[in-house]
C-alpha cells in the first residue's frame, strides 16, 4: 500500500508541476532547503497596485540518486518545496528587511503543510485519496497565509511578524517528512551465478583420484533471509592410479569426467551492505565417467552415487542498485563445501569443494 501511494505522489505532483519547461527548471526553482531566502532569489519589479509580492510555490517529489555505502547507488524519492522563481515576483518599493521575512514566512507555511500532508498520507492508518488530502492542506497553507498576511498587513507590523514567526517555526520543529522508500531487505528474489569449482576427494579416493576442476552453474530462489536452488559442477581429472570399476579397469593417468547436481538450502544469518554470509546443506548426485571407454556405452564406465553436502557460502557485493522496490546485486562468491558419498566401496569418503563465481541477484523489498 505505502509504495503504490508514493508512486502516486510522484504521479500527481509531477502533473501539478507540469507547467515548468524542463530546459529552464533548475535556474527557476528556489528550494526551501538551500537556506533563507535573499533579494537575489526574488524577482523585483514596479508595481502600480501596490501589491507587496505574489510569490508561486511548489510541491514537489523529485527522483534523485545518490551513494550510501562505496559500493550501492540508491534511487530515492526526496520531498521538497520550491519557490518558482519565473512566476514570482516582488514590488521593487517595498524592498525591505520586514518584507523579505515575510516572504521566507510564506515560503516556510507552505513547507509545513506539505509535510503534514505527506505525513498523512503516506501513513498505515489512511484512507483518503491523494487528490482529497493535497486539497484539504492545500486549503489550509492558503488559509494560514492569508491569515498572517492580514495579521502583520503584509510584513510591515514587526510585532505579529515576529509572533507567527515563531509559531510557524514551533510547528516546524514538530513536523518531518515520512519516510519515501522503504528498508533494503529483501523479499523475493532470483539469483544466477557462474564460475570455477574445484573438487578434491580424501581419505582412500584420493590416492586414485586426482582433483577435478570445472564450472560451475547455479540458479537459486530467494524470500527474505532464505534461499534455495540448484547448482551444477562439470569438470574432470585425471588417474593416480589404476581403478576397477566393475568388469572394467580405469587406468592410472587417464582422464575421468567429474559431474555432481546438488539441490542447496541457505540461510544468510549476515546480509549486509558489503556481504552475504549464508550456511548452506543439500543434497544431490555426483557421476564419474572414465573417458576413455565412454564412448563404447559400455554401463561399467560410470559411477553414480547420491551425496550430501554441508558448508559456507560468502558472497561479496561489488556493486548494488537499488530503484523503488528493486534491487540489483552484482557479486563474487566463494562457496566452500564439503560432500559425503553414500556408497559402499572404495569412494564413500568425503570431498572438499571450492568455488569462486560470478554472483547477480535481482530481489524485490
Amino acid at each position: 500500500m505505502l509504495d503504490k501511494r508514493i508512486f502516486i505522489v510522484m504521479c500527481a505532483l509531477f502533473v501539478l508541476s507540469a507547467t515548468v519547461y524542463a530546459q529552464t527548471y533548475n535556474e527557476s526553482m528556489r528550494y526551501w532547503d538551500e537556506g533563507p531566502l535573499t533579494w537575489e532569489d526574488i524577482p523585483l519589479k514596479p508595481n502600480k497596485d501596490n501589491r507587496t509580492c505574489d510569490l508561486n510555490f511548489r510541491w514537489l517529489a523529485e527522483r534523485e540518486k545518490y551513494r550510501p555505502a562505496w559500493n550501492t547507488v540508491e534511487y530515492v524519492v526526496r520531498p521538497r518545496v520550491a519557490m518558482d522563481k519565473s512566476l514570482s515576483w516582488h514590488n521593487l518599493e517595498e524592498k525591505t528587511p520586514q518584507a523579505l521575512r515575510f516572504d521566507q514566512l510564506v515560503f516556510d507555511i507552505n513547507e509545513l503543510y506539505y509535510r503534514r500532508f505527506l505525513t498523512e498520507y503516506l501513513s498505515d492508518e489512511n484512507t483518503r485519496s491523494f487528490e482529497t488530502l493535497h486539497s484539504f492542506y492545500s486549503d489550509q497553507n492558503t488559509a494560514r497565509w492569508i491569515e498572517v498576511m492580514q495579521d502583520t498587513d503584509e510584513g510591515r507590523d514587526s510585532t505579529m511578524l515576529r509572533y507567527h514567526e515563531l509559531k510557524v517555526a514551533e510547528d516546524l520543529a514538530d513536523a518531518s517528512y515520512p519516510s519515501m522508500s522503504k528498508k533494503g531487505n529483501v523479499r523475493l528474489g532470483l539469483t544466477i551465478e557462474l564460475g570455477a569449482m574445484a573438487n578434491l576427494f580424501t581419505s582412500t579416493p584420493a590416492a586414485t583420484f586426482g582433483p577435478a576442476y570445472g564450472f560451475d552453474l547455479g540458479i537459486g530462489f530467494r524470500t527474505k533471509r532464505h534461499e534455495a536452488g540448484m547448482f551444477v559442477f562439470g569438470g574432470g581429472g585425471t588417474l593416480h592410479t589404476d581403478y576397477i570399476n566393475g568388469s572394467q579397469t580405469w587406468h592410472k593417468g587417464d582422464s575421468y569426467e567429474h559431474r555432481t547436481v546438488f539441490f542447496a538450502y541457505e540461510y544468510n544469518f549476515i546480509d549486509g551492505t558489503f556481504f552475504n554470509i549464508a550456511p548452506m546443506a543439500g543434497f544431490g548426485g555426483r557421476i564419474l565417467d572414465w573417458t576413455e571407454v565412454k564412448k563404447n556405452d559400455n554401463p561399467d564406465s560410470i559411477y553414480e552415487e547420491t551425496v550430501a553436502m554441508i558448508g559456507l557460502d560468502t558472497k561479496f557485493k561489488l556493486y548494488r542498485e537499488i530503484n523503488g522496490d528493486g534491487i540489483t546485486e552484482h557479486r563474487i562468491g566463494l562457496k566452500v563445501f564439503g560432500a559425503k558419498d553414500f556408497a559402499r566401496d572404495g569412494l564413500n569418503a568425503w570431498s572438499i569443494n571450492i568455488g569462486l563465481n560470478y554472483n547477480l541477484g535481482m530481489f524485490t523489498r
